[in-house]
């Protein structure tokens, strides 16, 4: 799968996503967010994060990304985070995350628009 890192993920998290076999961008630092979802879109890539800004539908409507893995996990630990992303990437395939929004917790991830809940594996 095609990511991109938002300045706040983990850059060890997305080293761990490339050593699956995943394509991991990484945004600049500090650009603002329609640039972030901008080129996200333009290279067809998923967008990993921890700022709730990308759920919001009004500012980044489905159609403008290609999806959003939203990380909402405190503390922030590689460990949990690892194994919730894993847990994800199993159910939800390569199409199912157009323009789509998942907000991943440590025990449970949600699609959020249809608010369809995925159930760990």
């Amino acid at each position: 799968m095609r990511f991109l890192a938002d300045e706040n993920f983990s850059a060890k998290l997305a080293s761990w996503l490339r050593s699956l076999g995943h394509d991991v961008g990484s945004a600049a630092k500090a650009a603002p967010d329609p640039a972030v979802v901008n080129l996200a879109k333009a290279e067809s890539r998923i967008i990993l994060t921890h700022d709730g800004d990308f759920a919001n539908e009004n500012l980044y409507p489905s159609s403008a990304h290609a999806g959003v893995m939203l990380v909402r996990i405190n503390p922030l630990h590689a460990d949990k985070i690892r194994s919730a992303i894993a847990r994800t990437l199993s159910q939800v395939p390569e199409s199912g995350w157009a323009g789509r929004v998942f907000f991943i917790f440590e025990d449970l991830s949600v699609e959020w628009k249809e608010g369809r809940f995925l159930s760990p594996p």
